[in-house]
């Protein structure tokens, strides 16, 4: 089982390097899966691109087409706190606003979209019970 925070080692020129601010990341892990090695060059073949390794780990996979398709092998929710977020999270959320804006759901702000708003055509609701 792979436990506790390691280092990554970020492709320069890659989504994974634009959310980090660099070329490196420390990130925590608990799990006992990762990409069987023999898959890689297949993977990467159709599309699919590595940026991140530990080693000879593969630890952040990216699909370069998609506007935000980003895949890690670590837990980036471990390092998450209130008012810091982990990039992957802050960087999905401006995504997910900017897809909102470039297809009107909302103006430059974001105040129109699923994550700044009322979605349109629902009411807000009533509060039930007491805290």
């Amino acid at each position: 089982m792979r436990l506790g925070a390691h280092e990554t080692a970020i492709d320069p020129d890659t989504l994974a390097s634009e959310i980090y601010g660099g070329t490196a990341c420390t990130e925590r892990h608990r799990h006992r899966y990762e990409v069987n090695p023999e898959y890689i060059a297949d993977l990467e073949a159709a599309g699919l691109r590595f940026s991140g390794r530990s080693g000879r780990r593969m630890e952040i996979l990216e699909l370069p087409e998609h506007p935000y398709f980003l895949g890690t092998q670590f837990h980036p929710e471990f390092r998450s706190r209130p008012g810091r977020a982990s990039p992957p999270f802050i960087g999905l959320l401006d995504a997910a606003l900017a897809h909102g804006t470039e297809r009107g759901d909302g103006d430059a702000d974001g105040d129109q979209g699923v994550v700044g708003g009322d979605r349109p055509g629902t009411e807000p609701a009533e509060p039930t019970g007491s805290l």
